[in-house]
């Protein structure tokens, strides 16, 4: 029994655990938290995309992924753990980013600097 109606409509979760980043300190129980999380969604009925360790790209692929499956009526279930920071009372998630990587509209990364996600 997953303890949600069956009206027909979708349930569609992405999960996305991010422990490893090269210009940020390394976490250690995010994707464990993003694993734990999916299989949760998982037994409730939802239809869970995962994501691990992934860089902007692939975040956004997932995203736009995600966002073509949900329809009118239907339930849609965001999770992230890993970094975030907050601007002007806005949570953003921190995606992973590659030493010397300067991204289109981003900050330089070679000094360490952390942007948002998505961009």
């Amino acid at each position: 029994m997953t303890g949600l109606p069956n009206d027909g409509a979708r349930r569609v979760a992405l999960v996305i655990g991010n422990d490893r980043y090269e210009s940020l300190p390394s976490l250690q129980k995010a994707v464990n938290d993003a694993r734990a999380m999916g299989d949760t969604l998982t037994r409730l009925g939802f239809e869970v995309l995962r994501l691990e360790n992934a860089p902007r790209r692939t975040m956004n692929q997932k995203l736009v992924e995600f966002t073509g499956k949900i329809g009118r009526g239907d339930t849609a279930f965001f999770f992230f753990a890993g970094h975030g920071i907050e601007i002007r009372a806005s949570t953003i998630c921190c995606r992973l980013i590659r030493r010397g990587a300067r991204q289109r509209g981003g900050t330089d990364h070679r000094r360490g600097h952390s942007d948002g996600f998505p961009h």
